[in-house]
């Protein structure tokens, strides 16, 4: 793609999250349901799922008050992953960082009043230097795509994944709906994360149509998997 189309294609995915998400939380409010959640339960359970890659860092001490572990939470959206962290008593060991592209629900997140960072912003064209996070997490984020062919929005959320792997010393967590992709093409796009980080464990055992992907960076990967592979059953 030249400049130009990049330009248009975030325009519309600009206009098709604000347009989604902006109704949801006009017509539930902040709950999760704004988030596009069908439950509460449902979102928790995501949130584990996304939470089993770097929990037991946290429980194994390898990150200390003083030095917390740095989150980036791609999607944040009304802030409830933040707010599970919190519940789980996670937060108080975590620097986290949550960046929304839509203003509403950033706005609804920041309400919270959190002891986090949530950014309104659009990930895609944000600029960070090198590894400036520990893990990642994309949490059914990129969910709409109402104004993308399958083919824009598996290119649009390759890159996006591939950037945000880049932010992280350590790795990411991908909880992301087989509806996104298409049953036809979501193999192909699966193989294609291989050219990412060749240490990759899939769990399709997800109900719903949700699959989860943790990406590791390899010198971490058998020690993530390692303190990790208990929790991914949660």
């Amino acid at each position: 793609m030249n400049t130009d189309d990049n330009s248009d294609l975030h325009k519309r995915y600009l206009q098709d999250q604000t347009s989604h998400y902006s109704q949801r939380l006009a017509e539930f409010g902040s709950i999760p349901q704004a988030d596009s959640w069908t439950s509460q339960e449902m979102s928790t359970f995501y949130y584990k799922k996304a939470t089993a890659m770097f929990q037991d860092y946290i429980h194994y001490k390898a990150f200390n008050p003083e030095n917390k572990l740095k989150l980036l939470d791609i999607g944040s959206g009304n802030g409830f992953y933040a707010a599970y962290l919190k519940q789980a008593e996670l937060l108080e060991s975590i620097d986290y960082t949550g960046i929304e592209i839509n203003a509403s629900s950033c706005k609804a997140a920041q309400a919270k009043e959190l002891p986090v960072n949530f950014i309104n912003d659009d990930f895609a064209q944000m600029k960070f230097g090198f590894k400036p996070f520990h893990f990642a997490t994309i949490i059914g984020t990129f969910a709409i795509f109402d104004s993308l062919s399958t083919s824009e929005a598996q290119d649009y959320i390759f890159k996006n994944v591939r950037k945000a792997f880049n932010c992280c010393e350590y790795g990411l967590a991908l909880l992301i709906s087989k509806f996104v992709l298409e049953e036809e093409s979501i193999q192909k796009f699966f193989n294609s994360l291989t050219q990412i980080s060749s240490s990759i464990n899939f769990d399709a055992s997800l109900f719903g149509n949700y699959v989860g992907v943790y990406l590791y960076q390899n010198r971490h990967s058998t020690e993530f998997y390692n303190l990790s592979k208990n929790n991914m059953s949660v």
